[in-house]
């Protein structure tokens, strides 16, 4: 249930909020200019704003001189995050397990940290001699042919998807591999109607993975839950993965955010 909203608003407080309020996850830096636009206000009343947060740690300046979060927002932040952290291995541990060995594959958990996935904790099936995982603690794989890859750019803006298509260059990692803008938009827009993504031999053949996202109050994306594991495995148990894969994660996103 939302927090009802009540009393004086000081206006001072609340702009120093929305400027903070500019810095998403992914677009973690503004400048004066674009600041002032999109707050709708003069560059001068934004500037004195943000030499207030600066002076005070809650705002910083990088080599560019754009504004980025500052250290005394990130520690706060740092702190709620190792507690949801803890909270969701807790809570998707048992649940992940049954992924792992009843379907064969591993299961991750990722949360969303200024534009990059990264992963919280792994399971692995218990009576396999061979397993499929990722190779880092962060999700440092293209994001274009991974399944929470996917997922996470299906959650962009058009802007911001605009943004990751001009920047980043298609390479075909596999012969499965989405290499032209039109293939991309046109799967995110199938993961958008399915609420789920897949990865089909994208990264490797013989590899398949299959994606769920963890939902803030708000719909907007906050983590997944993914499976990785040998494409006939998943092949094998397809719908009954999709459906215990989203289950846990609506199970999540209410307990987190409900």
């Amino acid at each position: 249930m939302a927090q009802q909203k009540t009393g004086k608003v000081i206006q001072s407080v609340q702009r120093a909020v929305d400027i903070i309020n500019c810095f998403e996850d992914i677009t973690t830096e503004r400048s004066l200019s674009e600041l002032s636009t999109m707050l709708d206000l003069n560059k001068s009343t934004v500037h004195g704003i943000l030499n207030t947060l600066h002076n005070n740690n809650f705002v910083r300046q990088n080599q560019r001189g754009k504004y980025m979060l500052g250290q005394a927002l990130l520690r706060k932040y740092h702190f709620a995050d190792s507690a949801k952290r803890s909270f969701l291995m807790e809570e998707a541990r048992e649940d992940m397990t049954h992924l792992a060995n009843a379907y064969r594959v591993s299961a991750g958990i990722f949360m969303l940290e200024f534009g990059e996935l990264v992963l919280v904790n792994r399971i692995l099936p218990e009576k396999e001699m061979y397993t499929i995982t990722s190779i880092s603690e962060s999700y440092l794989n293209p994001l274009y042919c991974t399944a929470s890859g996917k997922l996470l750019l299906s959650f962009l803006s058009s802007e911001e998807l605009e943004k990751y298509i001009q920047r980043h260059e298609f390479i075909a990692l596999s012969p499965k591999s989405i290499t032209s803008r039109e293939a991309l938009l046109e799967n995110l827009e199938l993961i958008r109607s399915n609420g789920f993504s897949e990865e089909n031999e994208e990264l490797g053949l013989g590899v398949a993975a299959i994606s769920a996202p963890i939902l803030d109050a708000e719909g907007n994306l906050f983590g997944t839950v993914s499976v990785t594991g040998l494409t006939f495995h998943i092949d094998e148990h397809r719908p009954e993965i999709i459906f215990d894969l989203k289950t846990l994660t609506r199970k999540l996103s209410h307990k987190l955010f409900a």
